[in-house]
Formats: C-alpha cells, sequence, structure tokens
C-alpha cells in the first residue's frame, strides 16, 4: 500500500486464479510436463520436433534432429526463458493493439474474398441474369404503360420476374458468403473475442494461453521465434 499499483488488485487476483485453473498446463519440468509449446515448436530448418532438456539448472529447446547429428541442422537450442519472454511481449502486443489490426485483418480478407467471387463464373453468370431480367421487366412496364400488354398477363409476368430476381439475387448473395475452403475470417473472430477475455497482464508465461493463442512457433538458424497465430 505504500506505492501505486502497476495494475489493480482485481487484475492481479484474477491472473492469479487464471494461473492455478492452468496450472496443468502450464510449464513444468524437462520431462514429463503436460507443456502444448513442446508440441508446437518446430525447426524452422529441417522442419523436426524439439526436446526439451536441462543443462546446469537451466532449461533449453533442442532441434532432434540436431541432438541426433550436429552437423544435420545449423539451429542451436534456445534458452527456454527466451521462448516464454518472446511469447509475453507478443501476448501483451496482441492484448492491447490487437483490435485493432485484427479488426482490420478481418475487413481486408472479406474484401478480398468478395473480389475473388465476383469475378467467379458463377457470379458472372448470375449478374447477367440478374440484368436480363431486369431488363426483361423494365421493358414489360414500359409496354404495360402504353396499353401493350394485358392486365393480367401483366400482374403474371411481373410476378414471375419479381421471382426470379429474388431467386438469382438470394443464389449470388450465397455464393458471395461461402469461404471456398477459407477460414481465416471465422478463426480471426474467434481470437479476438480469445483475447478480449483474457487479462491485460500477464506476470508470466502461462502453458494455457499460449495454447490458445498460438498454431505453431518456428526456430531459425539466427535465434528467431517466428510465431504462428491460430488465425
Amino acid at each position: 500500500g505504500t506505492q501505486e499499483p502497476i495494475i489493480e488488485r482485481e487484475s492481479y487476483e484474477a491472473v492469479q486464479e487464471l494461473r492455478k485453473s492452468r496450472a496443468a498446463s502450464s510449464h513444468g519440468g524437462p520431462a514429463g510436463d503436460a507443456d502444448p509449446m513442446r508440441a508446437k515448436l518446430r525447426c524452422g530448418v529441417c522442419g523436426s520436433s524439439f526436446r526439451k532438456r536441462e543443462i546446469n539448472g537451466t532449461i533449453y529447446w533442442a532441434c532432434r534432429n540436431r541432438l541426433r547429428d550436429k552437423d544435420a541442422c545449423p539451429v542451436g537450442q534456445l534458452p527456454e526463458r527466451e521462448l516464454h519472454d518472446a511469447f509475453l511481449r507478443l501476448y501483451h502486443k496482441l492484448r492491447n493493439h490487437g483490435d485493432e489490426i485484427l479488426t482490420r485483418l478481418i475487413a481486408d480478407l472479406r474484401s478480398i474474398r468478395k473480389r475473388k467471387l465476383l469475378w467467379s463464373v458463377d457470379i458472372v453468370e448470375l449478374n447477367k441474369r440478374i440484368s436480363d431480367i431486369s431488363e426483361q421487366n423494365q421493358l414489360l412496364a414500359s409496354m404495360n404503360q402504353m396499353g401493350l400488354v394485358d392486365p393480367d398477363i401483366f400482374i403474371a409476368r411481373s410476378n414471375e420476374y419479381a421471382t426470379e430476381l429474388r431467386e438469382a439475387k438470394r443464389k449470388r448473395e450465397k455464393l458471395l458468403d461461402e469461404d471456398g475452403g477459407d477460414d481465416r475470417i471465422a478463426k480471426t473472430e474467434d481470437l479476438l473475442e480469445t483475447l478480449a477475455a483474457l487479462p491485460e497482464f500477464l506476470p508470466e508465461y502461462d502453458g494455457g494461453i499460449f495454447d490458445e493463442l498460438i498454431e505453431r512457433v518456428e526456430l531459425t538458424a539466427d535465434n528467431r521465434a517466428i510465431f504462428r497465430l491460430t488465425n
């Protein structure tokens, strides 16, 4: 109580509860732990998985291929503490600035998908169909104004054109709404919801949160960690 706190007590206590609830998936010893990092670390050069090992009290992650043969891969072992720190930096950037970045990403992905679909053969054909129906309907309306069409025929044909037009537009909208196998938009929306529910401040690495946000981590020969998000 002698200094102004960096974070609110409620936030601190919430983080402590979260840490306790995720204790099973947090980091542990070199062997037998449930840390999801074990399954998600990959060598950026040879593609091998990584093995956790302890040397003089320090825990490292090392490329399995290099452990079998040091000349087989140039990627050296990396202290676990550095990986945890890198994840924490990424986490706080995402938690504090991710909303703006990811929201913009969703808008860009939707725009790209719509432009691609607009040039698809099915969309082009439907656009032509919609244009033809509209022209026929306008011609029918003009003929009706000049008294060249029987009222009953005019009503029947107008209803037919309206039905055909609605159906063609419905098909076009359905095609425009389809992802075509690309689920990045849905995954990015899920990621935004996940981030909003997580604490603003994370005092140390948490395996459960790592698992929720990270799809894969690649370690490179120059000791860089490339984090690939779940989206």
